[in-house]
């Protein structure tokens, strides 16, 4: 049976509404943190679009990890070379002692058991030659452990979920971190109130138990001073060296001895919310105070519970009496059964003014919140700076004055800003060029309203794939349990056995642009929404006194209860003449990150004389908006239903639905009067059920033809990186050749994760068949967990071996190995040569490079300038005419290789990186490279040279 939708009714003030709306510069934002769009938008014509890529790394956590490991292989490096000058300033019987350097690859003698290695040898006296000796001191400086009291501090300060994910990635502990996690676990246990929390902890020392009986080569700091001092004793004692001790307290405070002082505390200053000033820490006791009453106003009026000075002596009471056993805590002292009484005791009494009828997950995590505060230690900074919390702390709304008022933030996350600012550049460069008659149109008229759709907050999601369980209720069944089966306007009982005579009536009356949503319908008698007709309860009842109270009392014992939402609760007690503007402030709730970028955004706004963005809105001033993408989802659906040229479906392996979602939003309407675009009602299915909230076609964009008549790429690349030592080229990788007594004789792949009561843990599964290591092959090491595993194969770029000039040859693996494809002509020929990284440049000039594949020196070798080239690098954009492989269309360059020649992927699936294959049947899930990806031909190489667009 065909769909049929009823005609849309609203007013003429709503028509001029729209009609206002439409006509204005309507620009639409998806602020994604590496993929999102841009739309400008203008009387539903879809003006332009861009999906904008980021190939920077975009995370502070990404940014440290090549840092950290960076550094780690600087150091590691630095270690060994001051090892070096240390032998080989040292003599027994008149010669040198061997450089570490040149016995590296030195391999252990036979006989030697699975497992040993150069210090077993040394200290069991089986090898006490020079050179033994030196190979057991550089594995020792190699790898010389961490000091346990570096991190102790940092796990004591640690939350419970924080100290459980520390226990469960462990694969390994020394006998030194076994007894100070343990007491921890035990410290912890004894304060905690009930035993189901006790039962974390114990789950948490049997997880301990377990991993400290795996074996392990991993040692801490003293346990690698202890070898260091038995391998100089063994060596010293046969070589009768008489400078064993000076040589063994070098040697330690060789080990000790930093590599690099921190230049900086990796720390985070939090600024304060409101006004950007310092903000106190935690375990101040007057800071302790100010945040529990502020916690205390908030668990309240989460519970909807009235905040009277009663209320508020109450819970100051419970403070007070616990600060005996809070002090306890904070000293470590062991609490007497009297005081775990008390404490439970106190714990308890936090429930009193609970509100059972409503519970909500909030005032759950509130009073644990509350539980904290009492007694267990703080770490880190409030929100707010002293004075603000000292207000908030006596109920005040330091935030009123403050809504609407875009104000900048400080900003934790420095990468995340610099992809941010390249968005805003982007938008710049898109709305105000100056040879466009758009930016003459945009300085004049103004952009009057600009939507963000924001990143989600991290909150628990359905996972991808994941069924969604959907509410099988209809609307009426929805509205009858909401209101408990009683009728809000009268207080009668209505029977469920007769829903289907019930009606469903507008709180603000649908002919006055009264929106067809769940929170301004109620569930009611034909004679009950007959009398009361196109009129507002206030207008029906405000005549009747009594009657209204009765109305207000029953309004807020639905409330209470949690029958019906704040808005719904204003819709009822509504005693204005117009339907009533939800909050237009929402952007007080977007976070650091978008208040700063409409900052930076209005600075650029400024420099173009349009005028600035604001969040509330007022006649003929520009408004500002942050929606989520649930929001923009809901309309993408509704509008195609109403006509699939409106808008496609989301297709998430598509890489223009990013600007799709920007031009959606673009046409979403202010919040203050979104509610009342829902006039259209949709009638499905043989049975004729109702949808009665979908969206106006009147503001839907008109994606379809923008599309049709684009003239250019909708990709857009955001910078280009540049390659250097500091963006991890070496992708984190250490080469080695075969070696028959290699220490790792195993072939790993990448580990699957695998859960078991409830603990996720990494398992690496072994190849089948490979038990050795092939000759024909490289490895290199991975680490995974805190455990490294041989790995065969390579990740992509080229392999070389190279020799510095302050150590051995090393084999290292570049990766991306070229820069660009230089396009140059010759006799009326299109060559083609590809250009290496400039790091690699520099190493071949310095003769650096000892050895490499033969593609890779040929390009070295044959670098020239020329009179007349085109050069291609990754990620460029370009035009390729038809031909008899492809369409023609927008390309984007993927990968430059001079064994395989220049790969490029059609515009729109950019996003695709492999396709999956399986089913529920076939357990085997097989990743195929997509199939859209072309090698560039010489036809499309002379088109690229010659053709302009």
């Amino acid at each position: 049976m065909r769909d049929s939708i009823t005609a849309p009714r609203y007013s003429s003030a709503l028509a001029a509404r729209i009609k206002e709306f439409n006509s204005a510069f309507k620009l639409g934002i998806d602020l994604g943190t590496k993929t999102g769009g841009v739309a400008l938008v203008k009387d539903n014509k879809v003006l332009l679009a861009k999906t904008f890529l980021d190939y920077h790394k975009q995370t502070l956590e990404e940014r440290r990890i090549h840092r950290r490991n960076r550094r780690s292989r600087l150091a590691r490096r630095k270690r060994i070379a001051r090892l070096r000058s240390w032998i080989l300033r040292q003599k027994i019987y008149g010669k040198q002692l061997p450089d570490p350097y040149k016995i590296k690859k030195m391999q252990l003698p036979n006989g030697v058991r699975k497992g040993e290695n150069w210090i077993d040898l040394v200290v069991s006296g089986r090898d006490l030659s020079p050179e033994a000796f030196v190979r057991a001191i550089t594995l020792i400086f190699q790898k010389r452990g961490q000091r346990y009291e570096e991190v102790a501090k940092e796990i004591e300060e640690m939350s419970y979920k924080e100290f459980s994910t520390h226990i469960k990635a462990l694969t390994s502990v020394t006998e030194e971190e076994f007894t100070a996690l343990a007491a921890e676990i035990e410290r912890r246990q004894d304060v905690v109130d009930t035993d189901k929390e006790a039962e974390r902890y114990t789950q948490l020392s049997e997880l301990l138990s377990k991993v400290s009986e795996s074996k392990s080569e991993s040692k801490d700091r003293a346990q690698r001073k202890e070898d260091l001092g038995k391998v100089v004793n063994a060596f010293c004692s046969a070589h009768r060296i008489e400078d064993k001790d000076k040589w063994c307290k070098e040697l330690m405070k060789l080990l000790d001895r930093p590599v690099r002082h921190a230049r900086f505390l990796n720390k985070v200053l939090i600024r304060c919310n409101i006004c950007d000033r310092a903000t106190p820490k935690k375990s101040r006791p007057d800071v302790r105070e100010l945040l529990y009453f502020d916690t205390v106003r908030n668990f309240l009026k989460a519970g909807r519970v009235e905040q009277n000075p009663d209320v508020i002596s109450y819970y100051k009471k419970i403070y007070m009496d616990a600060e005996v056993i809070r002090v306890k805590i904070l000293n470590k002292e062991k609490l007497t059964d009297e005081d775990k009484k008390q404490k439970r005791k106190l714990a308890s009494e936090l429930n009193r003014y609970k509100n059972k009828e409503y519970v909500t997950d909030a005032q759950k995590k509130m009073q644990e919140q509350l539980k904290t505060l009492l007694f267990m230690k703080l770490t880190g900074r409030s929100r707010y700076c002293m004075a603000h919390l000292k207000e908030r702390a006596a109920g005040k709304d330091v935030e009123e004055g403050l809504h609407g008022v875009v104000q900048k933030r400080h900003d934790r996350n420095i990468a995340q800003r610099n992809h941010d600012l390249r968005v805003i550049n982007l938008i710049e460069s898109l709305l105000f060029d100056p040879n466009k008659s758009l930016s003459d149109a945009i300085r004049k008229n103004g952009l009057m309203y600009v939507t963000i759709e924001a990143p989600e907050p991290k909150t628990k999601h359905a996972k991808k794939g994941a069924a969604v369980v959907r509410d099988p209720r209809k609307l009426k069944e929805k509205l009858f349990d909401d209101q408990n089966g009683v009728c809000i306007y009268t207080g009668l009982q209505l029977d469920k056995l007769e829903i289907s005579k019930y009606e469903k009536d507008h709180i603000f009356p649908d002919s006055r642009d009264g929106p067809s949503i769940r929170d301004n319908l109620v569930l009611t008698t034909k004679e009950i929404n007959s009398d009361k007709g196109d009129r507002t309860p206030w207008e029906w009842m405000h005549d009747n006194p009594e009657k209204w109270k009765a109305f207000e009392r029953r309004v807020a014992e639905f409330y209470k209860k949690g029958r019906i939402n704040e808005r719904k609760r204003e819709l009822l007690l509504n005693k204005g003449t117009e339907y009533p503007g939800d909050n237009p402030t929402e952007l007080a709730r977007g976070g650091a990150r978008v208040n700063n970028f409409i900052t930076e955004f209005n600075d650029r706004l400024k420099t173009h004389g349009v005028q600035e963005l604001q969040t509330i809105f007022e006649r003929n001033k520009p408004i500002v908006q942050v929606v989520r993408g649930e929001e923009t989802q809901r309309l993408r659906r509704q509008w195609n239903a109403l006509n699939q040229n409106f808008i496609p479906l989301k297709d998430r392996a598509m890489s223009f639905n990013h600007a799709e979602d920007a031009a959606i939003a673009a046409s979403m309407p202010p919040k203050f009067w979104r509610e009342q675009i829902y006039r259209t009602a949709w009638h499905f299915g043989p049975s004729g059920n109702e949808r009665p909230d979908f969206a106006l076609a009147e503001l839907a964009p008109q994606w379809n033809d923008f599309f049709m008549t684009k003239g250019g790429p909708i990709i857009a690349v955001l910078g280009k990186t540049k390659y250097s030592w500091k963006h991890s080229i070496i992708d984190d990788t250490i080469y080695k050749p075969f070696s028959k007594s290699a220490y790792y004789v195993g072939i790993y792949k990448k580990p699957n994760a695998i859960t078991s009561n409830a603990i996720k843990v990494l398992r690496p599964k072994l190849l089948n068949g490979e038990h050795t290591m092939s000759k024909n092959a490289k490895y290199y090491h991975q680490k995974i967990g805190n455990e490294r595993f041989l790995m065969k194969s390579q990740k992509g770029g080229s392999i070389i071996t190279v020799k510095p000039h302050d150590g051995p040859e090393k084999v290292l693996q570049i990766s991306p190995t070229y820069e660009c494809a230089v396009l140059t002509k010759h006799d009326g020929k299109i060559i083609v040569k590809f250009k290496p990284i400039k790091p690699l440049r520099d190493m071949y000039a310095r003769g650096v490079i000892k050895a490499m594949d033969k593609e890779l020196e040929t390009s070295l070798s044959s670098m020239s300038k020329h009179a007349k080239y085109k050069e291609l690098h990754t990620h460029d954009i370009i035009y390729l005419p038809a031909t008899k492989k492809h369409v023609d269309g927008y390309f984007i360059i993927t990968k430059l290789s001079a064994k395989h020649g220049i790969k490029a992927l059609p515009e729109s699936m950019v996003k695709v990186k492999y396709t999956q294959i399986g089913s529920e049947n076939n357990s085997e899930v097989k990743l195929t490279k997509p199939k859209p990806e072309i090698t560039l031909d010489s036809e499309d190489i002379t088109n690229i040279y010659n053709f302009t667009r």
